[in-house]
C-alpha cells in the first residue's frame, strides 16, 4: 500500500545551479499473468495479487477491513485479476496516471492530483517504508519488510522509523545527522580530532562504544558497510540522502536476520530498484545561504524505466551536494585569517542498476553504487579564539587538515520466485579508501611538554591517515512470500569477509629540537626510540581481517487468527586477526600480532497480539553479539598510565560482548484511522562491555572488557490528522544507558556503578506540523519543526581518564521551517534551518588532561535557502 494525499506535494526535480531536464513515458502495466489466489480476506488477497501480477497497489486499509475476496484464478491482464479480487464488494478501480494502481470505494473512484497515491517506483514486495501519510480517509499506511516479509507496518512486531526519499525531502532531511535528530533511539556525532572532520559515532538505544566492530549495523540494500574502530584512522561513512526509496531505522537487536554489528539496531539505506513497465524521474536541487558562511548548494537527477517491457529495465542517478563552511583558521597569533571559511565539504554520488527479467520468476539485478566525500577541514573551533555571542567561529590550527572518503559498492541481486516462496542471493563488494591528514602540531607539544603552542618558527607536526576496506559480502536466503498465511519463514546463510588496512603517521621534523628547548636534553636519551621514516614520531600500521560465517533462520506462526509466536536463531563462526607495525619515539618499534575467535548462537523470541486490523501489542527477548579482536601494546611512553592502572600492559586480546534486550510495544490506528501510534519499552542487559580506557597522559588508549551495564527506556511515534489541511507528528524517546557494577584496577576505577557509559542526552523530542492550503490555483503548504535534546549525563572525574575539563552536554532547542508551492510535479520551497540561531556547545575537547588549548563545536549556524524538486 502506498501513501496518497499528502505525498502530492513530495514530488520533485531540479534546476538551480546547474540545469537539467528528462522527461518520462508513463506506462499503465499491462502485463497477464497466472493468478492462483483462493478465497480469503480481502486485505492479504490484495497483497498476493501484488506479489503475484508484480503489480503495485494502493488502497486505504479501512476501505478493505473485514471483506472478503472470492479469489483470483487463470491467466488474467492486471484489469481483469483486479476485477476478480474485488467482486462482491463495494471497491472499484483506477489507475493514477503513473504506476500503480488505486483501489477505492466506488462512490470515491474519480481521482484528481490531491488524490493521487505516490510509489517509490518498486513493486509491492519491495516496498519497506513505514511512514504514515494523509489520505481523504485518514492516514495511509505502507507495507514494510524490515522482517524480510511484506507485511503491513502496524503488524511488524519491532520499533521501526523509517522515511521514504519524498518525506526526507519534505522535511529538509539532507544527510545522516539530520535523520538521527528527529527519530527517537538514535544518537550520531561528527567529532572533530586534530582538524578533521571526517570523524562520526553512532549508537542506538544507549548501545555506544568507540571501539572494536560496530554496536549499529549500517547497510546499502543487502550490504553491510560499517567499519571496525581500529585507532584513531578509521570511521564508519553513510551514503548521501539522494534517490533513496526510503531509510529504514530498526531498534533494538537485530542478531537473527542482520548478524553481529547490530548490536543496538540496524539502519538501512534502501535504493529504488529498475522498474520494468514505467519510467520515472526525480531530481532535486538547492541553493543556500548560511549565516557568516560560504555559500552551500546541490544537484541531482534519476531516472529509470523498462528497456525491454516486463523484461529489463534500468535506474541511474547522479549528484553533487557543497556545503559552505563556516568555521575560518587564523594566525593565533596575530588574527589574520589564513584559510577563509576552511570547513566546507563536498559530495559526489553516482549510481547505476540494470534489471534483467528473463521470465516471470526470475529477477537478475546488477548494480553498482558509488560515493566520494571530501572535506577542506572539522567543525571544531578553538574556544579562546571563537566568539559564539556575535557568530564568530576560529581556529588557530598550524595546518589545514582535509580528508576524502571514496567506495565503490558493485552487487548483484537475484531473485526467483517459486510460488509459495522465493530465494534471493545477494553478492557484493566494498572497496572503500580513506584519507585525512590531521594537524598534529599542537597534539605533539602538549604530549611532549604540557602546553600546545607551537614556539620555533615554522614548527609543524603532520599526520598521515589512511584506511582501506575490502569486503566480500553473500547471503543465500529462501523465504515464504504470503505473509498472510498461518506460517511465515525465512532462512539463509551468510558470509563476509573484511580486510582492513589502517595505517597512521605523524611526521614531526622540529620533534628533536622541541625536546632539546624543553628539556635540554637528547630526545633520544629521554625516548630511546629514534624517529621513524618520515621523520615519524608515531607510526602504526594495522592490517585486520575479519571474517564471518553463520546460518540464520526465522519462523512467524499465528497460533490462533490473533496470537502470533515467532522463533529465530543464528549460528555463526567469527574469526578476527591483526599484525601491527610501529616505530617512531612515541609507539617504540616492534610488530604485533594476535587473533580471536567465536562462535556465537543469538536466538529471538516473540509474541504479537492482533487486537483487531487497526491495533497490535506485542513482547520480544533478543540477543545481539559483537565479535571481539586483538589489539597491540602501548608504547613504552605510557608507561606511567598503565602503573596507575596496576598493569604493565594491557591484555592482548578482548573478548566479545552481548546484549539481552526485552521490548514490549503496541501499535494502534485509532479514531477512525485519523491517529497513529507506536510506543514501545525495553530493557537491554549489556555484558563484557568492550569500552576504550584513556591514557590520558601519553595521549594512547586500550581496549578493556568492562563488566555489565543496563540500557533502558521508551519510544513513541504519534502521527495525527487534526483536519483535511492540518498534520501533525510527535516522536520521542527516554534512554538511560549505566554501568551496573563498579570495576576497578589497581587503585583506579575503570567504570563506575550507576555511571552513563556515554554522554548522549536521555531525552529527546521531535515535533512537527504541516498545513496546506491553495495559492492562486497552486497547492501550498508551510511546515515547522522542532527537535529538543535534554542536558547529558555529567562526567564523573572519579573514573580513571576522564578529564575533569568536560562538561555536561546542554540542553539544545533546534527550530527549521519550510513553505513551498506546487507546480505541476515540480515543487519550490523556501526554508530555514536552525531558524533561532543557536549556538549552545555540543562537546568540548582537549589533547591531554594537561593542555590549555580547548576546542567546542556547535550547530551549523542559520541557514537560508531555496529548493526546486521535481517527480515523475
Amino acid at each position: 500500500m502506498f501513501a496518497s494525499k499528502a505525498a502530492r506535494r513530495k514530488n520533485h526535480l531540479i534546476y538551480s545551479v546547474c540545469s537539467f531536464a528528462f522527461s518520462a513515458v508513463l506506462m499503465i502495466p499491462a502485463q497477464a499473468a497466472d493468478y492462483n489466489i483462493s478465497p480469503q480476506n480481502l486485505d492479504a488477497a490484495l497483497n498476493e495479487l501484488a506479489r503475484q501480477g508484480n503489480l503495485q497497489l494502493v488502497f486505504d486499509p479501512s476501505a478493505v477491513r473485514d471483506l472478503q475476496s472470492p479469489g483470483v484464478q487463470g491467466d488474467l491482464d492486471p484489469a481483469q485479476a483486479v476485477r476478480q479480487v474485488l467482486a462482491g464488494t463495494d471497491l472499484t478501480y483506477t489507475y493514477n496516471g503513473k504506476d500503480a494502481i488505486v483501489i477505492r470505494k466506488k462512490e470515491a473512484a474519480t481521482t484528481s492530483k490531491d488524490q493521487r497515491p505516490q510509489s517509490d517506483g518498486r513493486d509491492l514486495r519491495s516496498a519497506t517504508v513505514a511512514e504514515y501519510q494523509k489520505t481523504d480517509d485518514g492516514l495511509t499506511e505502507i507495507v514494510v519488510t524490515a522482517t524480510r516479509q511484506a507485511v503491513s507496518v502496524n503488524k511488524v512486531p519491532i520499533s521501526i522509523t523509517a522515511i521514504t526519499q519524498e518525506g526526507m525531502d519534505i522535511r529538509g532531511l539532507k544527510q545522516i545527522d539530520d535523520i538521527a535528530r528527529i527519530t527517537p533511539g538514535i544518537n550520531f556525532e561528527r567529532n572533530s580530532f586534530a582538524g578533521l572532520g571526517n570523524r562520526t559515532q553512532i549508537s542506538i538505544r544507549g548501545i555506544e562504544s568507540q571501539v572494536g566492530a560496530s554496536t549499529t549495523g549500517i547497510y546499502i540494500d543487502e550490504t553491510p558497510i560499517q567499519t571496525r574502530n581500529a585507532g584513531y584512522t578509521s570511521t564508519s561513512v553513510f551514503p548521501a540522502v539522494f534517490d533513496l526509496a526510503r531509510v529504514e531505522v530498526l531498534r533494538g537487536p537485530q542478531g537473527t536476520l542482520f548478524g553481529s554489528g547490530s548490536e543496538g539496531g540496524t539502519i538501512r539505506f534502501i535504493t529504488p530498484e529498475p522498474d520494468l513497465n514505467t519510467y520515472s524521474g526525480y531530481g532535486r536541487a538547492e541553493i543556500a545561504s548560511t549565516k557568516h558562511g560560504n555559500a552551500s548548494y546541490e544537484a541531482g537527477a534519476a531516472v529509470g524505466g523498462p528497456i525491454v517491457d516486463d523484461r529489463v529495465g534500468f535506474r541511474v542517478s547522479a549528484f553533487y551536494r557543497r556545503d559552505g563552511g563556516w568555521i575560518d583558521r587564523v594566525n593565533r597569533l596575530t588574527g589574520a585569517v589564513v584559510d577563509d571559511r576552511q570547513n566546507s565539504k563536498q559530495s559526489v554520488v553516482m549510481r547505476a542498476a540494470l534489471t534483467f527479467a528473463p521470465n516471470d520468476n526470475l529477477r537478475i539485478t546488477p548494480s553498482i553504487y558509488f560515493q566520494d566525500l571530501h572535506s577542506d577541514g572539522g567543525d571544531a573551533y578553538w574556544e579562546q579564539l571563537s566568539d559564539a555571542s556575535t557568530g564568530r567561529f576560529r581556529s588557530g590550527n598550524a595546518l589545514a587538515a582535509p580528508s576524502s572518503d571514496k567506495f565503490f559498492l558493485p552487487a548483484l541481486k537475484i531473485n526467483y520466485d517459486f510460488g509459495s516462496f522465493e530465494l534471493v542471493s545477494n553478492t557484493s563488494y566494498l572497496d572503500r579508501d580513506a584519507k585525512a591528514y590531521p594537524d598534529y602540531t599542537q597534539f605533539v607539544r602538549s604530549v611532549t611538554t604540557g602546553q600546545s603552542y607551537p614556539l620555533i618558527p615554522g614548527e609543524y607536526s603532520k599526520g598521515y591517515f589512511l584506511d582501506k576496506q575490502k569486503g566480500l559480502t553473500e547471503e543465500i536466503r529462501l523465504q515464504s512470500t504470503n505473509s498472510e498465511a498461518r506460517l511465515n519463514w525465512v532462512v539463509g546463510v551468510f558470509y563476509n569477509r573484511t580486510r582492513q588496512l589502517d595505517l597512521e603517521v605523524i611526521e614531526s621534523p622540529f620533534f628533536p629540537q622541541i625536546v632539546f628547548d624543553t628539556f635540554g636534553m637528547d630526545y633520544i636519551d629521554i625516548f630511546g626510540t629514534p624517529l621513524g621514516a618520515m621523520d615519524s614520531v608515531y607510526t602504526d600500521e594495522q592490517k585486520t581481517v575479519d571474517k564471518q560465517i553463520a546460518a540464520f533462520g526465522q519462523v512467524d506462526y499465528s497460533i490462533t487468527d490473533k496470537l502470533k509466536a515467532t522463533v529465530g536463531l543464528r549460528y555463526a563462526k567469527v574469526d578476527f586477526s591483526f599484525k601491527s607495525r610501529n616505530e617512531g619515539s612515541f609507539a617504540g618499534v616492534g610488530l604485533n600480532s594476535g587473533q580471536q575467535s567465536e562462535k556465537p548462537l543469538t536466538p529471538k523470541f516473540g509474541l504479537s497480539y492482533q487486537v483487531d486490523p487497526g491495533n497490535m501489542i506485542y513482547a520480544s527477548a533478543a540477543k545481539g553479539f559483537r565479535p571481539g579482536g586483538a589489539q597491540r601494546t602501548p608504547p613504552s611512553s605510557c608507561a606511567a598510565d598503565l602503573a596507575a592502572l596496576n598493569i604493565t600492559r594491557p591484555p592482548d586480546t578482548y573478548k566479545a560482548d552481548s546484549v539481552w534486550s526485552y521490548e514490549v510495544g503496541a501499535k494502534n490506528r485509532l479514531f477512525g484511522d485519523h491517529v497513529q501510534l507506536n510506543t514501545s519499552a525495553f530493557w537491554i542487559d549489556w555484558s563484557s562491555i568492550q569500552q576504550l580506557v584513556l591514557l590520558t597522559n601519553c595521549g594512547q588508549s586500550f581496549v578493556g572488557n568492562l563488566g555489565k551495564a543496563v540500557s533502558k527506556g521508551f519510544d513513541l511515534a504519534l502521527d495525527i490528522r487534526a483536519s483535511d489541511s492540518l498534520m501533525l507528528s510527535i516522536s520521542g524517546g527516554y534512554t538511560n544507558a549505566e554501568y551496573k557494577k563498579t570495576i576497578m584496577s589497581g587503585p583506579s576505577v575503570i567504570a563506575l556503578k550507576g555511571n552513563a557509559i556515554s554522554q548522549i542526552s536521555p531525552w529527546v523530542a521531535s515535533f512537527s506540523a504541516q498545513y496546506d492550503f491553495s495559492v492562486v490555483g497552486h497547492d501550498a503548504y508551510v511546515r515547522g519543526n522542532y527537535d529538543y535534546r535534554s542536558k547529558g549525563p555529567k562526567p564523573n572525574p572519579a573514573v580513571f581518564g576522564v578529564d575533569p575539563m568536560l562538561f555536561q552536554r546542554p540542553q539544545t532547542h533546534f527550530i527549521s521551517a519550510r513553505a513551498g508551492v506546487e507546480f505541476g510535479n515540480a515543487n519550490l520551497s523556501l526554508f530555514v534551518d536552525n531558524l533561532l540561531d543557536a549556538d549552545k556547545q555540543l562537546s568540548r575537547s582537549r589533547d591531554t588532561t594537561v593542555s590549555t588549548l580547548i576546542t567546542g563545536t556547535t550547530f551549523r549556524p542559520r541557514t537560508i535557502g531555496l529548493t526546486l524538486s521535481y517527480r515523475q
